[in-house]
């Protein structure tokens, strides 16, 4: 090349350390860290998400790793090094290559320039990395595969590097990073945004109401400009902090498209098992539905306790899309996730424990057992993002015993089921979930049987207000039998700290089913829906009196809640509506009127409530443990 660059690149990185520095560098961390930014490989091109990286640290835009697939030798596992070194000056950045001399990564981390290193990956296979920054023994590295800002222990680093005798990638940009392009002949130029005088100064004066309306004159007024027009009143919505508004605006001229996808939080969870489930990739038209549905899928995952997806507009049309993320921990920890399970078992005589992720796949293990002399057993589930089809994949294997009050004195019947179980669920749209599943059983008085299942789910965006329908068969030995179930809830009021909450549903099982599929109504131990002032188990049976063929039931709830810390505490007031009929006495049963309160404490997706009701029966005490969100099939 003709620029000095490289020149006195290699000099500065032959430069011996300072005084008191050969070894690990200071406390005080080196290098550009996070002003990298973040690229993730797709199929074998860790290379060209490294390169990717680099050239967007100096200034480049619309840069990804397929820019650089025709390097790819899928039989040598990915790209040369000397390809990729050619590939990057060819594109316009000044580039250094070093090997055999681990000190060249605290030289140039020193200068604030990230490197490219090649490590190895396990036997004779080599992998790229962006090493970013370094704290005394810890670096820190994007990596194309697992995610960014990762730390590492320097010397298992080392270790690593090694296999490539040391091999490292430094460029630097020979032109300003702030008027720096790379040109892709996919990609139109921006057109220039031709605002009307004052505008510019009304944004930045936060007057953003005057700013929408010159916007609205450029849209109708006499003198239309309507692409001027709306990139303004996205501009005004965006700065006034109307995202969803704003992205609307910028919709009407085919903005913004994406950029870059961002993931932040994730530590035992590779980048590319949770990008490969979100429906946005570069280049995709950025729509409120779209950023929607990427939300929804990223909360379904598994492995995550919490997420949170928004969007940055860049100034060339683009934007980049931020998901971050709160992983479970692998095993319980904390006070709360302690506490949890001893409540569940004070309260329902059983436990759920949630395990993993123990792989990058994402994983999550849940182990969970009853012991309830009414209703008893033991099982184990795996979800996992399946790797195939598109969706979360559950596998779940579980043994129950049941005991029923029958007409015959002084017999009691007795129920069990052995069931391995596959289903499949995916997010269709922001508001539709769909679920399809599969199983075979074995029962104590039927012998080998195979059910199916389908089910629906739609919800508002808050998951305030949703409705769940299911519909399952089973055919085997003897004559085939199914379930319809139907749930719903509605949030009668927005405050997090006073909430109205009103739930009912239906449920029905052929005359072939057995007991053990039959609906009741009681404390929420045994069977979900309440009837909190009657029991449900009497002497260690599950007897009624709203216990039945078909069932119907609602709720209305009046929280009113306090926070201390991450909890949430306080009072409820309840009714309880619930009938049966072709129950097990025979008939009709109900309807039946419960009213009362409790105390419930509450942290993100778990409460635990204790209540007292009134009903036929007198006075009841109960208590529930609610994991998940309601329509999660999880309680």
């Amino acid at each position: 090349m003709t620029s000095v660059l490289p020149f006195w690149l290699a000099i500065l990185l032959a430069l011996p350390a300072p005084a008191g520095s050969a070894g690990a560098p200071a406390d005080t961390a080196v290098g550009p860290g996070t002003e990298v930014p973040f690229v993730a490989q797709s199929g074998l091109l860790c290379g060209g998400a490294a390169a990717a990286m680099l050239e967007r640290f100096w200034g480049a835009r619309g840069v990804y790793p397929t820019d650089y697939a025709r390097l790819v030798h899928p039989d040598e596992g990915g790209i040369r090094t000397d390809d990729l070194a050619r590939a990057l000056e060819a594109r316009g950045l000044d580039v250094t290559v070093r090997s055999g001399d681990p000190s060249v990564a605290d030289a140039a981390l020193r200068h604030g320039l990230p490197l490219i290193l090649l490590i190895g990956s396990g036997g004779t296979r080599r992998h790229y990395v962006v090493l970013i920054s370094r704290s005394g023994e810890t670096a820190r590295i994007h990596d194309p595969n697992w995610g960014p800002d990762r730390p590492i222990a320097w010397k298992a680093l080392e270790t690593s590097w090694a296999a490539s005798h040391y091999w490292a990638l430094v460029a630097t940009g020979h032109r300003p990073a702030w008027i720096r392009t790379v040109a892709r002949s996919d990609s139109a130029s921006h057109p220039a945004v031709r605002l009307p005088r004052g505008a510019l100064s009304a944004l930045r004066a936060g007057r953003y109401g005057k700013a929408k309306d010159m916007a609205r004159d450029l849209l109708h007024g006499p003198h239309r400009d309507p692409e001027s027009g709306w990139r303004l009143l996205a501009t005004a919505r965006w700065l006034e902090g109307d995202s969803r508004g704003a992205l609307q605006a910028w919709n009407r001229v085919n903005e913004p498209r994406l950029d870059l996808l961002e993931i932040h939080g994730l530590e035992h969870v590779r980048f590319q098992a949770l990008a490969g489930r979100v429906p946005i990739t570069p280049g995709r038209l950025v729509t409120p539905r779209l950023l929607a549905l990427t939300r929804r899928r990223a909360r379904s995952f598994p492995a995550l306790a919490a997420s949170r997806t928004d969007y940055r507009p860049n100034v060339d049309g683009t934007a980049d899309v931020e998901i971050s993320v709160r992983e479970r921990p692998r095993v319980p920890s904390g006070p709360w996730a302690l506490a949890s399970p001893a409540m569940q078992a004070l309260l329902r005589h059983g436990i759920r424990v949630g395990l993993g992720p123990f792989t990058g796949a994402a994983e999550r293990w849940t182990l969970h057992g009853t012991w309830n002399p009414a209703s008893s057993g033991w099982g184990l589930s795996l979800a996992t993002p399946a790797p195939v089809i598109e969706g979360i994949v559950t596998v779940r294997g579980d043994w129950r015993r049941e005991r029923f009050r029958t007409a015959v004195a002084g017999l009691t019947g007795i129920e069990q089921r052995r069931r391995a179980e596959f289903s499949v669920r995916e997010w269709l749209t922001p508001h539709v979930r769909a679920t399809a599943g599969a199983a075979l059983e074995r029962w104590s008085d039927r012998g080998a049987v195979g059910s199916a299942s389908l089910g629906l789910v739609l919800a508002t965006s808050s998951d305030r207000t949703w409705l769940r329908s299911t519909v399952e068969r089973w055919a085997g030995h003897g004559r085939p039998f199914g379930r319809t179930a139907m749930e719903g809830r509605l949030g009668l009021s927005s405050s997090e700290d006073a909430q109205w909450w009103m739930r009912g549903g239906l449920m029905l099982v052929d005359g072939a089913a057995p007991k053990m599929l039959w609906p009741g109504a009681g404390s929420g131990t045994v069977r979900a829906p309440l009837l909190r002032g009657h029991a449900l188990v009497v002497d260690g049976r599950i007897t009624g009196p709203v216990f039945g063929r078909g069932l119907a039931h609602a709720t209305l709830e009046r929280f009113r809640f306090w926070r201390f810390g991450p909890l949430r505490a306080g009072w409820t007031a309840f009714a309880d509506l619930a009938g049966a009929w072709r129950s097990a006495a025979g008939g009709t049963a109900g309807p039946y009127l419960d009213l009362g309160g409790g105390l419930r404490v509450q942290t993100h997706r778990q409460s635990a409530e204790v209540a007292l009701a009134h009903g036929a029966q007198g006075w009841r005490w109960s208590g529930t443990v609610h994991t998940g969100l309601p329509w999660s099939g999880r309680r």
